[in-house]
């Protein structure tokens, strides 16, 4: 949970909904996948939602509302002291 939090602010995963389900963004998967030179990106995405292991999306989710209080409390303190050192 805690990895998938620090993704999640780092903007590399967005939570969809409740569901513990997450959308990775284009960039990450083209890292992490197991997608080599010349394998067609597209039909590796295919077969991660074909298997459950990712979803499709088509309403981009609005991110405060899938940040938990406790979470939206953290990215607050976190901003806050950003702007302190800056």
């Amino acid at each position: 949970r805690t990895s998938l939090r620090r993704l999640r602010r780092l903007g590399m995963i967005i939570n969809i909904g409740e569901t513990g389900k997450f959308s990775i963004s284009e960039a990450v998967f083209r890292f992490g996948a197991d997608v080599r030179v010349g394998d067609d990106i597209r039909e590796a995405q295919l077969r991660l939602i074909r298997d459950g292991e990712a979803v499709v999306h088509t309403k981009e989710p609005s991110q405060g509302s899938l940040l938990s209080e406790e979470d939206q409390e953290e990215q607050a303190q976190e901003e806050m002291t950003e702007e302190g050192e800056a």
